[in-house]
């Protein structure tokens, strides 16, 4: 069927040749994926490192307990994707973007939360994200309780954290509110390096498609319109293997950093 005239710039769907090509590079990532999981099964905190040092400092809420579980987030939700994908051969068109999307808020909060050199800024981090923590938690609270209350400064928990932060003198009196989720992931990229897709812009325009932003969809997925009408057009929309393999690997790409960085600081390195 001929397309209508004035939507051209609509159309872009993958040829055959393109959807092989970019399948194949998709599941090379879900083995990837597959191996680095693997290989991270294992992990422990070995005496002596850096990471055993962190975690002296912040005893409430370890940083290592943080790092397992922004890794195991991130697992979690590309392993997904390769569940809905490859094993359950189905390409949606928008859910394994909000997959990946948590994936790379996990690895870009935790590179945020591990990447500095100064011991002093990844502990201060580590009881942000303890403060941040407890004040969702009793944000919950409040609200299934019928409650406006806020969380206090004489909360057990925020004077726990409190004590904490004032035991180093290097972070002294700083303030426990962690900085917005886009403040820490652009503060991430130093430590996660240079790459074509930052992981703030990464970050938006999956979760653009995660809640359905327009804008986003029409930046990421294949459409074809298919009728036009006095008010608009009806367009044909889904994912494609390049969006999916892109996006997927960016968010692999961001979580091997993560992981490489994690087992230095533990006195190891990567190996898969």
């Amino acid at each position: 069927m001929a397309r209508p005239s004035g939507y051209d710039d609509l159309h872009r769907r993958e040829s055959p040749e393109q959807e092989h090509e970019l399948q194949s590079a998709l599941f090379a990532s879900f083995a990837q994926i597959e191996a680095l999981h693997a290989m991270w099964s294992g992990f422990e905190v070995r005496p002596g490192t850096a990471l055993a040092g962190d975690d002296r400092a912040t005893p409430y809420e370890p940083t290592s307990q943080w790092l397992g579980t922004f890794v195991g987030v991130a697992f979690d939700n590309l392993r997904t994707v390769k569940l809905v994908i490859q094993d359950a051969q189905t390409m949606p068109m928008s859910a394994h973007f909000g997959l990946t999307r948590n994936a790379l808020e996990a690895a870009g909060v935790g590179l945020w939360m591990i990447g500095s050199r100064a011991r002093d800024t990844r502990v201060l981090r580590t009881l942000q994200l303890s403060y941040e923590n407890r004040r969702d938690e009793h944000g919950l609270n409040s609200v299934i309780q019928g409650s406006e209350a806020r969380l206090t400064s004489d909360d057990a928990t925020v004077m726990r954290l409190r004590e904490l932060c004032d035991a180093r003198s290097g972070i002294k009196g700083r303030s426990l509110n962690p900085p917005r989720i886009s403040e820490r992931l652009r503060a991430a990229q130093e430590p996660a390096g240079d790459y074509p897709f930052s992981l703030l812009v990464s970050w938006k325009l999956t979760s653009g498609i995660a809640h359905g932003r327009r804008s986003a969809m029409y930046h990421l997925l294949d459409r074809e319109v298919v009728a036009t009408s006095e008010t608009g057009a009806t367009v044909w929309m889904t994912s494609s293997f390049g969006a999916a393999a892109g996006t997927c690997q960016i968010a692999l790409q961001y979580l091997m950093r993560l992981l490489t960085i994690a087992l230095s600081r533990n006195g190891t390195h990567l190996v898969v």
